[in-house]
């Protein structure tokens, strides 16, 4: 009975040594490591985010049929609107275009680089070359001279479909593009070619980069 007297004299006494408070009156408490990296939120640098809207303004130039001075601007998640002002030489003429194109899949990601497949569709408005040569005139007198006709606008509903290369250490996006579109001659038929239609299909292909900002 002694020895179960002292056990119990034991344990009791361990157990108000445990709640005993620390200095000053607070209780001491556990403490719990936060996980390395908590509170720091994650910023991906512009032009690297996973949608169009992420990666703000491109800006840039393409090579081609056109070549002219690119932009891109972000509409809503993946959706986009490709502007251009450049010159088309198969055409002969200043070229003013625009498309809305949407990321159709991500490809690929590279490790260094993203790849990304779009499409869409858009317009463009050209003032095309008229007609140019060499003529000659026998009546009233006879005498030759050459000639150009007056450029004729024409406007054509395209189909583009493109690759673009996103850089992941700058925000600078290399590309490829190819469409198809309709076009229209505006100008009247004095003004076509010999065995020319007013309306045919064109065929455009591009290389070119876009910087965002």
């Amino acid at each position: 009975m002694r020895a179960l007297g002292f056990a119990l004299v034991g344990t009791l006494a361990v157990t108000a040594q445990a709640k005993k408070p620390a200095a000053g009156g607070a209780t001491e408490k556990p403490i719990i490591a936060a996980p390395a990296g908590a509170g720091a939120a994650a910023s991906p640098a512009r032009g690297h985010a996973g949608d169009v809207k992420g990666r703000g303004i491109g800006v840039g130039a393409e090579l081609g049929e056109v070549s002219a001075v690119v932009a891109r601007v972000p509409i809503a998640g993946e959706l986009a609107l490709d502007g251009y002002l450049g010159y088309s030489l198969p055409q002969g003429g200043v070229a003013l275009g625009a498309d809305v194109v949407y990321i159709l899949a991500r490809v690929a990601n590279l490790g260094t680089a993203q790849l990304d497949l779009y499409g869409g569709g858009g317009v463009q408005f050209i003032d095309a070359g008229g007609p140019s040569g060499y003529h000659c005139h026998n009546t009233p007198w006879s005498y030759c001279h050459t000639y150009a006709d007056p450029a004729r606008p024409a406007l054509t509903v395209r189909v583009p479909i493109g690759a673009g290369l996103m850089l992941q250490s700058v925000p600078l996006e290399l590309f490829a593009e190819v469409a198809v579109g309709l076009r229209y001659l505006l100008a009247a038929d004095s003004r076509l070619k010999t065995g020319e239609a007013k309306s045919s299909l064109r065929f455009f292909g591009a290389l070119g980069a876009r910087y965002y900002f």
